[in-house]
């Protein structure tokens, strides 16, 4: 195991082992409880999810990756939350990989209180991807005039300038797959419905609608 101010290594090992050809030994550790704990300590929440991407080919680690997505916001405030968050998500799986990692943490001093059963989102497919962005969206909400309705918001890209909703361009294209409907943007009118929002961490949702599936965007915006 390495040094936790071995900062370099947690950052890079996963990635220079795969492009050393690795693959096997990179999925062993990504699948590993006592790596992923240490992964976590060392690098926190988001350098350990960024381990997991691009996605591999090993089910297992694809499943802990999506899981350890689905957890973010909880590891993110709270690292010790980790043995519940993949109990609750993966115990329900019949996977004799992903059994192990479960046992594992059940085993974790941190499990204790123990949940009575798995109970949390288990990972599933892929419901969202963007393309064409090359780096982060941000959104910026125009300021209302005069009681009046704002416009729609102006949405800054770092890599391919400002566009508004309902201006098409040929550079970049939202693709959603699972919903049957289009990627909207919120207009600030009264009769638009809720508006659909895009994480970084693990796709959309809208206010006052639950998903039962989230998983981590592939390409990063």
């Amino acid at each position: 195991m390495l040094p936790a101010k071995n900062q370099y290594g947690w950052r890079f090992l996963i990635k220079h082992m795969r492009e050393a050809g690795q693959e096997d030994k990179a999925d062993r550790l990504l699948s590993s409880y006592a790596w992923i704990k240490a992964k976590l300590q060392a690098s926190g929440a988001q350098g350990l999810f960024d381990s997991y991407l691009p996605e591999a080919r090993d089910e297992a680690v694809r499943l802990v990756g999506r899981a350890v997505a689905l957890s973010l916001p909880a590891l993110a405030a709270n690292p010790h939350e980790l043995p519940r968050q993949l109990y609750g998500r993966l115990g329900g799986l019949v996977h004799e990989s992903v059994a192990g990692i479960v046992a594992s943490a059940q085993q974790d001093p941190d499990f204790s209180p123990a949940p009575r059963w798995p109970s949390l989102t288990p990972p599933g497919a892929e419901r969202l991807r963007l393309v064409g962005h090359q780096d982060q969206v941000r959104v910026r909400p125009s300021p209302p005039k005069g009681g009046v309705s704002s416009p729609p918001p102006l949405t800054a890209r770092r890599d391919c300038g400002t566009r508004q909703p309902g201006r098409r361009s040929s550079r970049c294209a939202a693709m959603r797959t699972g919903f049957g409907v289009r990627l909207s943007s919120p207009t600030g009118r009264a009769s638009s419905p809720p508006p659909l929002t895009a994480r970084r961490d693990c796709g959309t949702r809208q206010p006052a609608r639950r998903s039962s599936c989230c998983a981590a965007m592939s390409t990063r915006c």
